[in-house]
Formats: structure tokens, C-alpha cells, sequence
């Protein structure tokens, strides 16, 4: 089928996108700081990656840059949303392959289950999420506690720093549900 391009929504005339993920300038008469006019000419934009590994390119109107995602100009421009769902999924799990054979449109869920499905995700537990207070060696220290029947939920709470109704969610294994 070869490379093909299409206007970029709300860019139409400056710039263009192709089902390969290349992003172009176009050849543009554009007002100078003087108010005269410039000859501007087309040329291949800089794709940049950035920090969480999505595929970015920084367009300009009026002066002002606004950066946005290869992959959602792509899917914008090449697949049809008729269901209208939010996110753009890249099927290979590569998000540097913005190419149309690799995206489909998706729900958020389901983007989120093929991440942890093809392992590109993998779901945190416990003490690996960053805003936990207590260990899986403390969630065991309240469940004995408790289980002995020697201590109060209130006395526990207040050992680990913890609301009394967070104890009670550890004790009936609602919270650290998979901790033995």
C-alpha cells in the first residue's frame, strides 16, 4: 500500500500524518515578526520519545507549540471509531510503533488489561506501592494480635499509626487480602 497522508485535524494545510507514523510539515506562506510574509518549507517533524516511552511531536499555530501523542494523530486520521472509545491501544505493546496495522481504538479497561496481559504492566501489591504505611510482616503482626484476642483494634491501630477502620479492614483480609 505504500506511505499515505492526511491532514492533521485543526492543522489541515500545515501539517500532515501517515499511516506509517511520520509526521510532516507543509510548505506554508507564513507572516514574519515584521508582518511580512515568509516562505516556509515542508519538512519531516522531529518525533521525540519521551519519558514514558510514547512517540511526541510538537506542532505550532499561532505562535503557540502544543505537543501531542504520534499514535492518538494516527488513529485520529486513519481508524474509525464508530463505538467513540477514549484510548488508542498499540497492539504489539511497542508504543515507539505508531505505525495504522499496529493501533485499534479501546476502552480504558481494556487498554489497561492488554498492558498487564502482555506484561508491559504488572499489577503492585502491598508494600510495593508507594503510599503504603505498613509491610506484609506488619499485616501479619495485626492478625496474631487480633487473633490472640489480648488487643483492640484501637490499640493496634494506634502500634501502626493506622485509622482503626483501616485494622479492621486488614483483619477481614478486605485490605492485603492475599497476605498469609
Amino acid at each position: 500500500m505504500g506511505e499515505v497522508w492526511k491532514d492533521i485535524e485543526g492543522y489541515d494545510g500545515y501539517y500532515k500524518v501517515s499511516n506509517e507514523g511520520n509526521v510532516k510539515s507543509l510548505d506554508r506562506i507564513v507572516l514574519g515578526n515584521r508582518g511580512s510574509k515568509c516562505r516556509r518549507v515542508g519538512r519531516p517533524m522531529k518525533l521525540r520519545v519521551e519519558k514514558n516511552g510514547y512517540v511526541r511531536v510538537a506542532l505550532s499555530s499561532d505562535g503557540k507549540n502544543i505537543k501531542f501523542s504520534v499514535h492518538r494523530l494516527v488513529g485520529i486520521a486513519f481508524l474509525d471509531n464508530k463505538k467513540g472509545l477514549p484510548e488508542i491501544n498499540h497492539i504489539d505493546g511497542n508504543k515507539e510503533n505508531n505505525n495504522v496495522e499496529n493501533l485499534e481504538w479501546c476502552s480504558s479497561r481494556d487498554n489497561q488489561l492488554h498492558a498487564f496481559a502482555s506484561g508491559l504492566q504488572r499489577k503492585r501489591l502491598g508494600s510495593e506501592l508507594h503510599q503504603t504505611k505498613i509491610t506484609e510482616d506488619n499485616v501479619r503482626d495485626i492478625r496474631n494480635m487480633w487473633g490472640s484476642g489480648k488487643h483492640k483494634q484501637y490499640e493496634i491501630a494506634k502500634k501502626y499509626n493506622l485509622h482503626p477502620q483501616y485494622v479492621s479492614l486488614v483483619i477481614h483480609r478486605k485490605r492485603w487480602g492475599y497476605v498469609l
